[in-house]
Parts: structure tokens; C-alpha cells; sequence
């Protein structure tokens, strides 16, 4: 896969695709997602490591930029006003969907062996069996652009733990550090301020340019 073809992600574009993922195999019924709806999806309390608030006014933003990335698409569909939105990872990345969900449970839920994978599993699509796990770890740690990575054991360990790699190999590394929980939350905190801050940059430019054109 070219590098262009395999764009970098932020934690919360991580978090946003990871849910509309994850919902579109446990509740297809309920997919395409609407805002609302995604938001409920990134900030429950239950299979997410670690818990986030995000805002409609976060996913919105985010959403804009995973379509820019090609990870994410609007959907209107006819006699609705309102959009919903799927993910493009089928059309991005042709994994299978077994592949796909446990990417998006080490997405959703941090680093994990491949024991606790097949057992989350049936959440979004039944793998079936550990052998299934570990095949599709070796499928997405090959290639020119590995997706997951192994981890060095942990003391008292009997299993490695695997992690994603849609953040680059730099933020997966400090992730997977002790601590990784409060480092996230940290990214979450500061990502949302950098947001926060460019819509108070972009507010005073739109009043700058109202009060000079006032002298025009």
C-alpha cells in the first residue's frame, strides 16, 4: 500500500472511525450513524480503553477530517434532512472483515493478546476460533505498512499483547508504555484544545476582517 494510501490517524480520529467500525457490525440496523448517535458510540463507558467526552462540535470536526482522508463519508439518504456517516475502511484498506475487527477492537480497546481478541470478538463478528486471531495478526503486522505490532511480554505475562499501529510507530510506542491510559487521556485533552483554540483564531479573524472593512 503506498504511503499516500495510508494516512496517519489522531487518538480521536481513531476513536470516531473506530466506532463507526464497530457499530457497523453490532448494529448494522443503526448504520450509517447519525452525529448523535456517534458521539453515545465514542463516549460509552464499556469497551473503550480508555473513556473519552467528545462533543458533537469533536466528532463533527473529526468527521471532516477523516473524509478529507478518505477514512469516512456522509450519507443522505432520500426524504432525510439529516446526514449519517459510514467508514471507507473497505474501500481504503480491502481487509477482510474478520482482519478488520480485530484491528478496530485494538483500536477501541488498547493493546490486547490474542486470547482476550477472540474473546471480544463476538461483539462485532464471531472469529470463531484462536487460530483465526492469530492469522489475522500475521496478516496485518506484513507488508510495506504493518497495521499491528507485537509487543515485548510483560512481566507475568503468558501471552504478548499486540497493538495497532494506525498512529504511527512513534505514538503506538509511547502507548504502550506503563501509564498509556493517562498519556491517552492526556491526547484527547490537548487535541481539544488545539480545536478549541483554532475556532477562537478563526472567530477573531472574521471580526478583524468585519472591523476593517467598517474603515473601506
Amino acid at each position: 500500500m503506498p504511503a499516500t494510501e495510508f494516512p496517519v490517524l489522531t487518538f480521536q480520529e481513531c476513536r470516531v472511525l473506530g466506532s463507526l467500525v464497530e457499530k457497523s457490525f453490532a448494529t448494522p440496523e443503526y448504520y450509517p450513524m447519525t452525529v448523535h448517535a456517534l458521539v453515545n458510540a465514542c463516549n460509552q463507558k464499556s469497551n473503550r480503553e480508555p473513556t473519552v467526552n467528545l462533543t458533537e462540535t469533536d466528532v463533527n470536526s473529526i468527521l471532516v477530517s477523516l473524509n478529507d482522508k478518505r477514512l469516512a463519508a456522509p450519507v443522505l439518504s432520500t426524504g432525510s434532512r439529516v446526514f449519517r456517516y459510514r467508514h471507507l475502511c473497505n474501500e481504503r484498506w480491502a481487509l477482510p472483515p474478520e482482519d478488520l475487527v480485530i484491528l478496530m477492537l485494538l483500536v477501541l480497546r488498547g493493546p490486547q493478546t490474542p486470547g482476550e481478541l477472540n474473546s471480544r470478538s463476538g461483539s462485532m463478528k464471531e472469529i470463531g476460533q484462536l487460530d483465526r486471531v492469530l492469522t489475522g495478526l500475521r496478516d496485518l503486522s506484513e507488508g510495506e505498512h504493518p497495521m499491528v505490532v507485537q509487543l515485548p511480554k510483560l512481566v507475568g505475562q503468558k501471552e504478548a499483547r499486540w497493538m495497532h499501529l494506525l498512529m504511527g510507530a512513534e505514538a503506538a510506542s509511547s502507548m504502550a508504555e506503563p501509564g498509556s491510559v493517562v498519556a491517552a487521556d492526556r491526547v484527547v485533552e490537548l487535541e481539544k484544545q488545539v480545536t478549541d483554540l483554532r475556532a477562537e483564531l478563526d472567530a477573531l479573524k472574521a471580526e478583524f476582517q468585519s472591523f476593517r472593512a467598517s474603515f473601506e
